[in-house]
């Protein structure tokens, strides 16, 4: 990340507005007596990146109000990866009056406005442009007053020390811890696995490792030529089941047909009667006629005599 601009206003000792440009500077010192806002500069540059500073933190920030105003301002452009950007915060007495503002610089010398969403979601953008959270940036990109004199005149050790706290390799160390425990338990589970395979699997020779493969071999052969009887069974035991039901079906007919004769021939002594009787009913009218004209001839000979 490179400062291009800083724009502040209301801002501790920067009551006016005052407006910083390092846009051709490659090196530049802030020089000046003590309380004349050397760290009231830093402290805007972060303030305006991140919405806090090193030495008050997120809470607190109406100490950077200058006395008497009602709210700052700060503006840092900067530039990242040859692309400039700008974020911008205002901050007032109270909550609702806090604002923040992130852009773009287009190649057409366009702003393009970055800050939809909430601040938590603009926060969270300018932390990705920049690549560090405000702690890292804190840590690697702005030494934090009075740490600068530790670094000159500390022995070896304490500026290691610093070094480490400042840039966060106590992280490098708990992971070297973390790595070291890690390799321990790992070199117990490989004893442990050697001497399992030294005692249980001593007798495990790559001649016997063949017949294995060999017996593994003819036993993937024997369960090939299974499965393929299997299936012939299956099919002929499908076919089994289909004669069965024909072989029912055809007994089913057969004791349907036997039923059927037993009645037609019933059937057939019914009409056969039928048929007698129908004769001998025709042949009834014709004797009752005979008798009667045999009862009337003898009345007539009787009453001749």
């Amino acid at each position: 990340m490179r400062p291009l601009k800083l724009d502040i206003q209301g801002f501790t000792a920067f009551r006016q507005f005052t407006s910083l440009d390092f846009g051709d500077l490659e090196l530049f010192a802030l020089v000046g007596p003590t309380g004349s806002g050397k760290s009231s500069l830093l402290d805007a540059m972060t303030f305006a990146l991140y919405g806090q500073t090193a030495r008050l933190g997120a809470s607190g920030l109406d100490a950077l109000i200058s006395q008497g105003e009602r709210g700052l301002s700060a503006a840092l452009t900067f530039e990242v990866g040859g692309v400039t950007y700008r974020a911008s915060r205002t901050k007032g007495r109270r909550q609702a009056e806090n604002e923040v503002r992130f852009e773009r610089l287009d190649d057409d010398g366009r702003w393009t406005n970055l800050s939809d969403g909430g601040m938590k979601v603009i926060n969270e953008r300018i932390r990705r442009v920049l690549g560090l959270d405000f702690r890292n940036f804190a840590r690697s990109v702005m030494l934090p007053q009075g740490e600068f004199s530790r670094v000159l005149h500390g022995t070896g050790k304490e500026r290691q020390a610093l070094l480490g706290e400042l840039t966060g390799l106590d992280h490098v160390a708990a992971m070297q811890r973390v790595a070291s425990d890690r390799a321990k338990e790992l070199k117990h589970e490989a004893g442990s696995l050697n001497a399992v395979l030294e005692g249980e699997y001593a007798g495990v020779t790559p001649e016997a490792l063949a017949g294995l493969r060999v017996e593994r071999e003819r036993t993937d052969a024997d369960a090939e030529r299974l499965t393929d009887e299997r299936e012939r069974l299956t099919g002929q035991q499908l076919r089994l089941r289909e004669q069965e039901r024909v072989w029912k079906a055809r007994e089913d007919t057969a004791r349907r047909l036997t039923s059927l004769e037993s009645r037609a021939q019933g059937v057939q002594e019914g009409a056969a009667r039928a048929a007698r009787a129908r004769r001998v009913a025709g042949v009834l009218p014709l004797l009752d006629a005979a008798e009667r004209a045999r009862i009337a001839a003898a009345r007539e000979a009787g009453e001749l005599r």
